[in-house]
């Protein structure tokens, strides 16, 4: 300890090199144990930046997380010094957002690397992940699931879990589905559910619904207006998710935003509240849903973009009214968007618990993603959409 403070000294005075000579010959002794070790390699990395030596910076880093995983230091000066190395591979860029993310360093300091790795993945053409430190706080437990190449995924798949749920379950939808090219990223909503009224918590909402002075939920009804102004918070921080993505790489186009329920709810809000800033979905799928009441008696200006919107439910499904779906597509539809109304057969509510209705997405996305709609023809003619309409029956069907 006392050999790596004088390290320290000499690194706080501009003596890199004779601060890096310090820590070299300190990891010579037997004695330290393994988080004393990682630390030492940890401040390596620091002289090394500081020395221009990047790729030294990166391999004594390396070394500091291969002991110490959770050390915060090394997570952001790896990523730093990947973002200064040149010719570094693909795939250590797309690494470099986890360390950053893994840092839990200051938005100020993410921001500026993540600016030059944005800068080289854009000139490579690549697409990187999320930051979740830069997310609004209810969305930083998001989870991100790559596709097959990562970095080259063409579409960016946002999932919104229905009332009462959470995350989890849409994750391993997504595993299920394997969507080509495309990665996902699956959202808790903003507001967390009291526990009391759920059978297998944690579950989250996307917008107020219930009036705990009246012990009772919020009605649509003249004059109300809670739910509403809670949703437009909600479609706020789904636009700032819009606003890395773009930044990141992902085109508009490209990035669907598929929720079930309350969820789907949700994506369509994003579509009725536009602010002409460009932050809209390219594709919005809701399931078992349609817009709010409350939106749904307002006047909405004409898009300046339009969206693929495909609304899917069950004629028999008791939580999806017939006439709000209808009242949902007229009102999209005289906004711009194209949009596509699927009634399938069978009753419950629940998201792609058939094959039928597993198909219908699929078909639906070839159309609305010209460029993969071969892949898509080639899943739903392989027969691979039933296996996830049998799988995601049994995961979630209890999904309210």
């Amino acid at each position: 300890d006392a050999a790596r403070v004088a390290g320290n000294d000499l690194f706080r005075h501009g003596d890199f090199q004779g601060a890096a000579d310090v820590y070299l010959r300190t990891l010579d002794d037997p004695t330290l144990d393994r988080n004393s070790v990682a630390l030492l390699y940890c401040n390596l990395a620091a002289c090394s930046s500081r020395l221009s030596r990047w790729r030294e910076a990166v391999a004594h880093a390396d070394a500091a997380l291969n002991l110490e995983p959770s050390l915060r230091k090394a997570h952001f000066r790896k990523a730093s010094a990947v973002a200064m190395c040149i010719g570094v591979p693909d795939i250590e860029l797309i690494r470099a957002v986890r360390h950053l993310d893994e840092s839990h360093a200051g938005a100020h300091s993410v921001t500026r690397i993540l600016t030059v790795l944005r800068s080289i993945a854009a000139q490579r053409g690549l697409r990187l992940p999320l930051v979740r430190s830069l997310l609004p706080v209810p969305f930083r437990r998001c989870l991100f699931r790559h596709g097959e190449h990562p970095g080259q995924e063409e579409h960016m798949v946002i999932c919104l879990h229905g009332f009462g749920d959470n995350a989890v379950p849409y994750d391993r939808l997504m595993a299920t589905m394997k969507i080509p090219s495309s990665a996902s990223v699956s959202l808790n909503g903003p507001l967390e559910v009291n526990p009391d009224l759920l059978d297998s918590p944690p579950g989250f909402s996307w917008f107020h619904f219930f009036d705990e002075e009246e012990g009772d939920f919020i009605a649509p009804t003249v004059g109300e207006t809670r739910r509403l102004e809670s949703l437009s918070g909600t479609v706020e921080m789904l636009r700032q998710v819009m606003e890395q993505l773009l930044a990141s790489g992902w085109q508009r186009e490209n990035i669907l935003f598929m929720g079930f329920s309350q969820g789907g709810t949700a994506a369509l809000q994003t579509l009725l509240l536009e602010d002409g800033r460009g932050l809209t979905p390219g594709v919005v799928v809701a399931v078992a849903a349609g817009c709010l009441e409350e939106s749904l008696a307002r006047k909405h200006a004409v898009a300046t973009e339009s969206s693929h919107v495909l609304l899917l439910h069950r004629d028999q499904d008791p939580a999806t009214s017939e006439q709000v779906v209808a009242q949902s597509v007229a009102l999209l539809r005289s906004c711009g968007h194209r949009v596509q109304r699927s009634t399938v057969s069978g009753a419950g509510h629940c998201m792609l618990g058939s094959e039928e209705e597993a198909r219908v997405l699929f078909q639906f996305l070839g159309g609305a993603w010209d460029k993969s709609s071969r892949g898509l023809e080639r899943m739903v003619a392989a027969g691979q959409v039933e296996e996830v309409g049998r799988v995601e029956a049994v995961e979630l069907d209890e999904m309210d």
